[in-house]
């Protein structure tokens, strides 16, 4: 075994060096329309050239994998836009900008939202971690508007993921940020996804509103780094790339990032935090991954 894993990171690595290659994933491969059974290494690449110098093309197997090319053109974060009817905005400098909601559990009598985004909430030399108390605003259209305050959290090259305490809302409050995963705590995915294997998100967005389906394929195998409209390249590290219905109904929109993700039986596997600019897949963010920003217990709260 440790065999194996020296020859595909060798495998990665090498394909990793082909102009072009912007990323390499382990999963399945695809041959015209349709997937195939069998899991190989796939080069993700800005566009696919029919022809080109042998060196620069990606061969059809590597160190005793199969590999397979998609195109993904370029890669962005979901932070363009946002559902300012259901949003947690904080002051950044003289602007106010906005944080996607993505589950609400309330601790020691008060309910505690996770709240998250790229580059939204307050920035200071790159990297910051929030003054407790700093202030926040929710608005939901499921009961109104409510005052809350920074309670910890992780900001750091464009990547933000806090939790905020909301004092003034019902804690008997139901919200449509978790639906598809019940109320908190939520079981969480144990074992890995199934390449092929649905997924589910619940947009709030309007014109969505509604439980996005979307197939699991492949895992990227090293960080990702995605453009951000408001902080240039963001590093998300590893991600799960999770195919769109069809491109009339993609997995995720400007606005979705920070929904919860989950499986066909309700346990959360992570949240959305990106697409391919043209929509045809997404990037989602492991739990494991969103463990690095915050503490095993402040996620204990919402995931079991």
């Amino acid at each position: 075994m440790p065999r194996r894993r020296a020859s595909l990171q060798q495998a990665v690595n090498s394909l990793r060096e082909i102009p072009g290659v912007v990323g390499v994933a382990w999963g399945q491969p695809q041959r015209g329309a349709r997937w195939l059974d069998h899991q190989a290494l796939v080069a993700h690449v800005r566009w696919k050239h029919d022809t080109g110098p042998k060196g620069e093309r990606v061969p059809r197997a590597i160190q005793g994998f199969d590999t397979d090319v998609v195109e993904v053109g370029p890669a962005v974060t979901l932070s363009g836009l946002f559902d300012h009817s259901d949003h947690v905005v904080a002051p950044a400098g003289p602007y106010f900008r906005a944080s996607t909601p993505t589950l609400l559990q309330v601790s020691a009598g008060l309910p505690v939202a996770l709240v998250s985004g790229h580059g939204t909430l307050p920035i200071a030399g790159g990297a910051f971690r929030p003054p407790a108390g700093a202030h926040l605003r929710l608005d939901d259209p499921a009961f109104g508007r409510a005052e809350g305050v920074l309670h910890s959290g992780a900001v750091e090259a464009g990547l933000d993921f806090a939790l905020a305490r909301f004092p003034g809302v019902d804690p008997n409050l139901w919200s449509r940020w978790h639906y598809v995963g019940g109320r908190p705590p939520i079981r969480t995915r144990r074992t890995r996804l199934l390449p092929g294997e649905a997924v589910y998100h619940f947009s709030n967005l309007p014109g969505r509103r509604s439980r996005v389906r979307g197939f699991y394929r492949q895992n990227v195998l090293h960080d990702v780094e995605l453009e951000d409209a408001h902080v240039g390249a963001v590093n998300l590290g590893a991600l799960l790339f999770v195919q769109s219905v069809s491109p009339q109904w993609p997995f995720a929109l400007p606005g979705d990032s920070g929904s919860l993700v989950v499986d066909d039986d309700g346990t959360a596997v992570g949240v959305v935090v990106g697409s391919t600019r043209d929509r045809r897949w997404a990037y989602v963010m492991t739990l494991g991954n969103l463990g690095f920003l915050l503490s095993a217990e402040e996620l204990g709260w919402f995931f079991k």
